[in-house]
């Protein structure tokens, strides 16, 4: 009878958690209207990743947590060389640059890495998530002080140093 009625309770807690996931997707769904496809999946990915981890995930995007939520610092990655040659002979216009969207962990591993926003070539959108595998937060996001899992969302770009 206690096993059934603890079961019970997790249910509980982990339906509570799905539908405080729900909610916090839809404010972001509004914040990338508000910001007109400037982060392209954000409310997706962040749905995802909330399921997955039973709520226990954060963006910075997040309307109600700006005040209490701090960014991680001092990203140390190593951009790849990339040497670039248009797919088309068309494109010989730049590509745009790749949106990357990523889990930061508490201790500030990089993991999950997706490709939110192509180039429109897919070796820079490679070399791009390539790079962040490599990458770590030195400092960490915390919410009211205490390190959190974060999704970020990055736009990278490539500079052309052959044009020097």
């Amino acid at each position: 009878m206690l096993k059934l009625a603890l079961a019970a309770i997790v249910l509980l807690a982990c339906s509570q958690a799905q539908a405080d996931c729900e909610l916090r997707s839809a404010a972001l769904r509004e914040f990338e209207k508000q910001k007109d496809g400037a982060f392209p999946g954000l409310a997706d990915r962040f749905l995802e990743e909330c399921r997955r981890f039973n709520g226990d995930i954060y963006v910075l995007a997040e309307p109600d947590l700006a005040s209490r939520l701090v960014r991680p610092r001092g990203l140390t990655v190593t951009f790849e060389s990339l040497s670039y040659r248009p797919s088309t002979p068309d494109a010989q216009s730049a590509p745009r640059w790749p949106g990357i969207i990523y889990v930061v962990e508490p201790d500030g591993r990089i993991r999950d890495i997706r490709v939110s926003r192509s180039s429109g070539d897919r070796a820079i959108d490679v070399a791009a998530v390539r790079t962040f595998r490599k990458g770590r937060w030195r400092s960490v996001a915390t919410l009211d002080g205490k390190p959190v899992r974060l999704l970020y969302i990055h736009a990278v770009k490539y500079v052309d140093v052959t044009a020097r």
